[in-house]
């Protein structure tokens, strides 16, 4: 269950990281969508939501090799 859930906080950090990092062309798009306000509270926060989806996916790989720790 953990493992499902560390899985989904992935995949949310990871839309997060594509969207803000200004090496990816995906930013462009983000900013529109998502507004100039909410855009720059998250690029403010881009190296943190790193920081998050390194643990979480440490925490993931960590349960989903070793499941007998649950």
């Amino acid at each position: 269950m953990i493992v499902r859930y560390t899985a989904y906080l992935n995949i949310i950090f990871f839309l997060l990281i594509l969207f803000t990092c200004r090496c990816i062309p995906f930013w462009k798009i983000a900013h529109k969508i998502l507004g100039e306000k909410i855009f720059n509270l998250l690029n403010k926060r881009h190296c943190l939501i790193w920081y998050g989806f390194i643990t979480s996916v440490a925490i993931h790989a960590t349960l989903a090799m070793y499941p007998q720790i649950i």
